[in-house]
């Protein structure tokens, strides 16, 4: 939920695209427990593990920008919210995390955290959010309203642009996929058919 987020390189902008895909993912997924962790600089537990789409759904219609006071991007912190996440359960086989982001990131200490969460079992499927060309981050007002667009010292505006670099890294270093999202169906139908094709658990 960075500023970056709010880039319209995919419509309406990134956020509310990721949304759409997000409500498209539990919709096929059926009946698996889902959770939803946001995150910016820090990371947050939205809605807990649940079999109950309805509350995860309505969870995720109320995320925007203003959801995390931190303006940038830490991917390392979602995957540590996602390990204390999975602690709970230890006897999980299949800890299953899709990050859906424009790869942007700040961590200091993503390498440590991609260690630990791999020797967890952890599996990480990202869904890239965005374009490599890039769009500028909108600047909005207390209203909502779009007021011009962040730059940076020198005053030149700047562009965010989809890292797919960092995804693959991030993806290939716990057993993942990396997949860039579209407007067209094929990216959440490849996320699940990868999910279904884990065992099925109770």
């Amino acid at each position: 939920v960075s500023r970056s987020m709010l880039a319209k390189d995919l419509k309406p902008n990134r956020l509310e695209f990721s949304k759409l895909k997000i409500r498209d993912l539990v919709s096929k997924l059926g009946a698996d427990r889902v959770g939803l962790i946001i995150f910016s600089g820090t990371a947050f537990l939205q809605c807990p593990l649940t079999i109950d789409h309805a509350a995860f759904l309505m969870y995720l219609k109320n995320i925007d920008v203003e959801s995390i006071a931190s303006g940038t991007t830490s991917i390392e912190s979602a995957l540590q919210k996602a390990l204390n996440v999975y602690s709970q359960i230890p006897d999980r086989k299949n800890k299953l995390v899709a990050i859906i982001t424009d790869g942007e990131d700040f961590s200091k200490n993503l390498s440590n955290i991609k260690s630990l969460a791999a020797s967890n079992n952890i599996r990480l499927f990202a869904l890239g959010v965005g374009t490599p060309e890039g769009a500028p981050i909108p600047v909005l007002d207390n209203f909502g309203k779009q007021v011009g667009h962040q730059t940076d010292e020198s005053g030149q505006i700047i562009t965010t642009k989809l890292n797919e670099e960092k995804l693959r890294e991030v993806t290939q270093a716990l057993n993942g996929v990396y997949i860039r999202a579209t407007y067209q169906d094929a990216d959440v139908d490849q996320l699940v058919t990868i999910v279904k094709g884990f065992e099925k658990e109770k």
